[in-house]
């Protein structure tokens, strides 16, 4: 998995994530980023 596509995707999911799963989204894509 490339790092670009995981920002891609966890970008999708945090736009269209609600406020309230937008933490849990975050906190797996700085772990998925990285």
């Amino acid at each position: 998995m490339s790092a670009t596509s995981s920002n891609k995707f966890c970008i999708s999911c945090h736009e269209m994530a609600p406020e309230a799963m937008t933490t849990q989204l975050t906190s797996r894509c700085s772990t998925l980023g990285q």
